[in-house]
């Protein structure tokens, strides 16, 4: 009835309040953040409250030296513990904050985590998000790495118990960690392997000479995927087949690769070596229904659809049809048709992916779109949180005639006379109105939360 129809763009369109739980400033440039799918994972983490730890998340940086023209990044863990009052605001580190500081740092906090939590192994509670409720960020581990482009968690947990996550990187590699198990004080890998995807061979060793307890996450393999000093930047893990990855390469290829039960070995599937027309292939994403469905978008302007079963010379489907580079395509996680893209022209697209052609809608979103992650939480799927670099961060809401609808825009990401580019951002998995959102330059990292006005 149109009352009906009425009630739903109603809900659809109604502004949310929002709750900012916790700021930090980072050592370097900030640009990916994951919320881990299981955080049970991490259920020995020290916590000055044990049992109120929620979420996990990652950060990678992404940092350019100034005096010797080197990039290298950083990966952080946190977990999200609740609290009873408002966190408190961290205080910035110094700007001159050297690798070598970074690595005493890091030294300090894998020291920190030796101490294994509380000791009674019990999984921490997921407390049930509410606008009174106040979290925040706490620091479980950090490891010096490459210069980060993406970072993703395999979505299901290997059989030791242990989760894998994946890291595209600026100098063409991929890496695998895996988490410290949460059944065992012994690491879920045991050696480093360093491999050119055709071979691998042991490159060093990670077993702890003073049998401590392993840190929260620790690297099992890295293997070159690109070459010619070309990058890596995007990866995504099969919801379907078990570890099975597409990356997206700076060569205009798109390849995708079988991960090894334990991370400690990759192999290479397909390689699709000219898929587009210009080196930077942004985005490669794995269809949520069709193991053998793979997208790619590229600075060309092209979305495109592969058939890994068919000649990957030609694509099933090319769309010519965005004004700028695609740099996001996100299937939507439960309905089997939706897919959304981000591009460099300011506007998220809503496709049915059985006609990828032309789009069924647009949102102009003022800034680039870089990064898009759908609510996988059943009840609040219809919820797509969009990284828009210069427009900051927005919460929008796809109605039934697939139409996307302002409910929430998050600009906190502000630092005087410091440019700002909104770009990772993703939900929690245990509270499914809390966000976690990363800013380049200004290298910030914030927690926060929405919720209805009511």
């Amino acid at each position: 009835s149109p009352s009906r129809q009425k009630n739903a763009t109603e809900r659809h369109s109604m502004p949310l309040s929002i709750r900012r739980h916790q700021k930090k400033i980072l050592p370097f440039c900030a640009d990916s953040v994951e919320f881990c799918p299981h955080p049970e994972t991490f259920s020995w983490a020290s916590t000055s409250s044990g049992d109120d730890v929620s979420d996990v998340f990652v950060c990678g940086n992404y940092q350019l030296d100034e005096d010797t023209k080197r990039k290298h990044g950083a990966l952080w863990v946190y977990a999200c513990e609740r609290t009873d009052g408002t966190a408190n605001e961290d205080s910035p580190p110094s700007s001159k904050e050297s690798e070598k500081d970074v690595k005493e740092r890091q030294t300090k906090v894998e020291d920190k985590n030796d101490s294994g939590g509380d000791g009674s192994g019990s999984p921490p509670k997921c407390a049930a998000a509410t606008p009174k409720a106040s979290y925040r960020m706490v620091e479980l581990g950090m490891l010096q790495t490459s210069a980060i482009f993406d970072l993703k968690w395999c979505p299901k947990k290997q059989k030791g118990g242990h989760m894998l996550l994946g890291e595209a990187a600026e100098d063409g590699f991929v890496s695998i960690y895996g988490t410290r198990s949460s059944s065992s004080s012994s690491s879920s890998g045991g050696e480093t392997k360093e491999s050119s995807g055709e071979t691998s061979t042991t490159t060093e060793t990670a077993k702890n000479k003073d049998n401590k307890p392993p840190p929260c996450i620790s690297v099992l393999s890295r293997t070159e995927v690109v070459k010619n000093k070309k990058p890596c930047l995007s990866l995504d893990w099969s919801p379907i087949e078990p570890n099975m990855m597409v990356v997206s390469q700076g060569d205009r290829g798109v390849s995708v690769w079988s991960v090894g039960e334990k991370g400690a070995a990759m192999t290479r599937k397909h390689l699709i070596e000219k898929a587009h027309d210009i080196d930077e292939v942004w985005i490669a994403a794995f269809d949520r229904a069709n193991p053998s469905l793979v997208y790619s978008g590229s600075d060309d302007c092209t979305l495109k659809s592969w058939d890994l079963r068919e000649s990957l010379h030609k694509p099933v489907v090319v769309n010519s049809g965005h004004e700028a580079g695609v740099t996001v395509i996100s299937p939507h996680p439960h309905r089997e048709h939706v897919l959304a893209t981000g591009s460099y022209d300011e506007k998220i697209r809503i496709f049915d992916k059985r006609n990828l052609y032309r789009p069924l809608s647009q949102y102009e979103t003022g800034g680039g779109v870089w990064r898009l992650r759908w609510n996988s939480n059943k009840g609040q799927d219809e919820q797509l949180l969009a990284a828009c670099m210069r427009a900051g961060f927005q919460v929008v809401s796809l109605d039934k005639d697939l139409k996307l609808h302002l409910q929430a825009k998050y600009d906190d990401h502000t630092t005087p006379g410091v440019t700002t580019l909104a770009y990772g951002c993703d939900w929690g998995r245990c509270e499914p109105s809390l966000i976690g959102s990363c800013s380049f330059y200004d290298k910030q990292l914030h927690l926060w939360s929405i919720h209805n006005e009511k």
